[in-house]
């Protein structure tokens, strides 16, 4: 079967429709039937490969095609252009690294939306796309319109916007931003994010303005003592003298880096004029090239007829920033409209990733914002990345000095070319030590890339868990899929996402405002904030990678599987009681050490309060299930124990679990035994799981239990034990044991079954050594401990 031909005809029947064509219906009936045909996540991938061309119609019209037969309708293979486009190398950097990557996939995306231009296999080096006939497709000129697509309002506000939106960057703030500005939305969005800023330090000072009036009103009650009257008129100098020292500061910075620029600018103007004059008397006709360069000489920074009006407004408003940018706003509504909009996409997170509470910082921001909005400034323009011929890399000299080469993407950096500071904004690690050098410096980047890192909304950072999805099988439509899941998974969060990366926000703080996950460890905490925040669904079908600074770390999809199940099972959370939950990473590392019975015996021997009995045993059946299945996929020895290991001791415990759950109804019958007793014969008997089965069913017969036989019934809260037991009992040649009753179904155990079952364990290979007949007893006992949470204390009962 020819996938890719399908694919093909999809492209086509989506560029079909975008041209007001009815698309060939054997097309419709290939596509209706790879829709409806593979595994789940197969069916997924290619519906949200149908869904990127943009055209809804298509998949309406599929819908409604049936297809009973297993093979693939035949139908002519679609015309088209095979194009193969060569990737560029990626930054070795990790920052710079995921920002290639979003922003070169996100071009093969664009292309499908916008051309119908469908990709048929992608490897690291090149990819491989289909061309419908008709479609006019011109590489250089469709990657400058996703380069102005990419760099909008629209699409930096769900990237840059986002990411300042959510995760707060620098603890102190960082200064204003050095990047290239590559289109006029984007001028407007980098101007409303310094407005934004300015509007959260005048929502401070409006807040401690409200602070003071409402201690002036405290003070005037007649009812205070004399004691409450002078701590509150203390309270109100200390914020009078606070709010003071607070304005001055800024009106003082803004008035002298303001009236400094304008200055600077009408001496430029000056030179400027008198060498035009000079120019004129020596050359009467003075070319337009010398007219453009005088112009460009005076305008780099605020343009010449913006001087004068902005000299006045500073006299005027005596250097009050918020006075002056109200003033100016109110005179030119229009010019400010664009900014005050993109302003509004800001939360206060964003607003306070600047260092404003410097007054320097903070004149610096306003004036970042006015250069934005009245000067003249050229656009940078961002190459085209991927090329129609092989790429060859570019020999350079030996040596790390940090001005010849784009710290990057290693490209030699001309005199005349732009470039950039690191700022950890853009990059994860701004700071270098050359192997040259005795001191650390900020190395420079190259135009393209400092752009190309603004539109990443992943950074790397101790405040966040970047992680990304990679499929399990890999197939056309699957990063289509990846996309599309990794957006959903981030909706009504505070999460980011962009192409298969996710990351995932570090909320937790400790009562004395210590990170989560600075203090589990980045690792543990990122498998539990997986668990958390994810369905255990998602481990089924990706395979996920943790990103970190210099590496990449694979996450076990068993363990994070396993992780999503228990620890919403149990109700756990990353923060209890203003401090660090040390059980949750108890259990957490128990399951890295593949004792999944161990981590839920901690977290109930630890006074766990709640615990959805019916979800955990479809979790466990379904964790089971998913080591079988990840044994047989990877066809390792340690693969299929793992899943062994955990089906034998549910089934032991499951066994012995009857006779339990039988002791511990008869205690519950006997009037003169307390609901104490449960807990002391339960754990007496238990504790005899991992000695000999002889002393566990002595101490079973001499605590209430009359007989030598038991029932294990059939239920939502034991139905994986069920079904492990009667496997085993089969094993044991002893099927004819499940019996019915009424509407359910049970077991017939007897105490001879618990013998048998040990001898037939201690004869395996894969417990035949004695640390590991040990090690398989003890999780039985584990297991069979979690199954009663009688014989733990309860969390009220740990506190007194």
């Amino acid at each position: 079967m020819n996938h890719e031909a399908i694919y093909k005809a999809a492209a086509s029947a989506a560029a079909a429709l975008a041209d007001g064509r009815q698309p060939q219906e054997s097309w419709l009936q290939a596509i209706a039937w790879q829709l409806q045909r593979g595994s789940p996540t197969e069916q997924k991938a290619f519906e949200a490969f149908l869904r990127d061309f943009g055209q809804p119609r298509l998949l309406r019209l599929v819908s409604r095609i049936s297809n009973e037969v297993w093979e693939i309708p035949a139908f002519p293979d679609p015309s088209g252009e095979i194009l193969s486009l060569y990737k560029p190398p990626l930054p070795g950097e990790t920052q710079a690294r995921l920002a290639y990557e979003c922003f070169l996939g996100g071009f093969l995306a664009y292309l499908q939306r916008t051309h119908c231009i469908c990709t048929l296999r992608e490897t690291p080096a090149h990819v491989t796309l289909f061309v419908p006939q008709g479609r006019a497709f011109g590489l250089e000129d469709a990657w400058q319109k996703y380069v102005q697509d990419a760099f909008s309002r629209r699409g930096l506000t769900e990237n840059f916007v986002l990411l300042l939106n959510s995760v707060q960057l620098a603890g102190r703030g960082f200064g204003v931003l050095d990047v290239p500005v590559v289109s006029e939305e984007q001028k407007q969005v980098l101007a409303g994010f310094y407005l934004a800023a300015i509007q959260q330090v005048e929502r401070r000072l409006r807040w401690r303005e409200s602070q003071i009036g409402e201690v002036e009103r405290t003070i005037t009650r007649a009812s205070l003592t004399v004691k409450e009257r002078s701590q509150s008129e203390k309270k109100l100098k200390a914020l009078q003298d606070k709010q003071q020292e607070e304005i001055d500061k800024y009106q003082n910075a803004f008035a002298k880096t303001l009236a400094g620029l304008l200055d600077k600018e009408e001496k430029a103007l000056l030179r400027a004029t008198k060498r035009k004059s000079a120019k004129a008397k020596r050359t009467p006709q003075t070319t337009e090239a010398e007219e453009g360069l005088n112009a460009e000489e005076f305008s780099a920074s605020i343009r010449k007829e913006r001087i004068e009006p902005m000299h006045k407004l500073l006299n005027e408003t005596k250097g009050d920033p918020f006075r002056f940018l109200e003033k100016d706003q109110a005179v030119r509504p229009s010019v400010f409209a664009p900014i005050v909009q993109a302003a509004e996409r800001f939360t206060e997170r964003a607003g306070n990733q600047l260092a404003t509470t410097v007054g320097v910082k903070f004149a610096g921001v306003a004036l970042a914002m006015y250069r934005l909005l009245d000067s003249s400034i050229s656009f940078t323009r961002i190459p085209t990345l991927f090329s129609s011929v092989e790429q060859t890399l570019i020999g350079r000299s030996a040596g790390d000095a940090s001005g010849e080469w784009c710290y990057s993407c290693g490209k030699a950096l001309g005199r005349k070319e732009s470039s950039y500071e690191v700022r950890r904004l853009l990059f994860s690690s701004p700071d270098q030590r050359p192997q040259s050098g005795s001191a650390s410096v900020r190395p420079k980047a190259c135009a393209t890339c400092a752009a190309i890192a603004l539109t990443c909304p992943l950074k790397l950072s101790d405040k966040n868990v970047i992680v990304r999805l990679d499929p399990r099988d890999q197939t056309a439509g699957t990063a289509d899929y990846l996309r599309n899941y990794c957006r959903m998974l981030t909706i009504g969060t505070l999460n980011t996402s962009a192409g298969r990366y996710l990351s995932l926000v570090c909320t937790e703080r400790t009562a004395k405002g210590v990170l989560a996950s600075t203090r589990m460890g980045q690792v543990v905490y990122a498998i539990a904030k997986l668990g958390l925040e994810l369905p255990p669904d998602v481990f089924h079908d990706f395979k996920v990678t943790l990103i970190t600074n210099g590496s990449e770390i694979s996450l076990d999809s068993a363990l994070l599987f396993a992780a999503a199940g228990f620890l919403r099972g149990y109700g756990q959370r990353i923060i209890v009681g203003g401090d660090l939950n040390a059980t949750l990473g108890k259990a957490v590392r128990y399951m890295q050490a593949n004792v999944f019975y161990a981590a839920e015996y901690t977290i109930l021997a630890d006074g766990a309060s709640f615990r959805d009995e019916i979800s955990l045993e479809h979790h466990r059946k379904g964790l089971w299930k998913f080591l079988k299945k990840l044994g047989e996929e990877n066809m390792t020895r340690n693969g299929e124990q793992r899943a062994k290991f955990y089906g034998d001791v549910a089934a032991l415990s499951g066994l012995l679990y009857g006779f339990c759950a039988v002791l511990r109804n008869k205690i519950r019958q006997d009037p003169e035994q307390a609901e104490k007793d449960i807990k002391r014969i339960l754990s007496k008997a238990i504790e005899y799981v991992d000695d000999s089965p002889a002393f566990f069913t002595y101490t079973a017969i001499t605590n209430k239990l009359s007989s030598e036989d038991a029932r294990l019934y059939k239920d939502p809260r034991h139905h994986f034990l069920y079904d492990q037991v009667n496997s085993l009992l089969v094993d044991l040649g002893l099927d004819d044991r499940e019996k019915r009753e009424e509407a359910s179904s049970y077991l017939q155990l007897y105490f001879d079954d618990i013998t048998k079952a040990y001898t037939h364990f201690s004869y395996s290979q894969d417990y035949k050594g004695e640390r590991e007949w040990k090690e398989f007893l003890y999780q039985v006992k584990l297991s069979l401990y979690s199954r009663f949470p009688e014989c733990f204390a309860s969390g009220e009962d740990k506190g007194k």
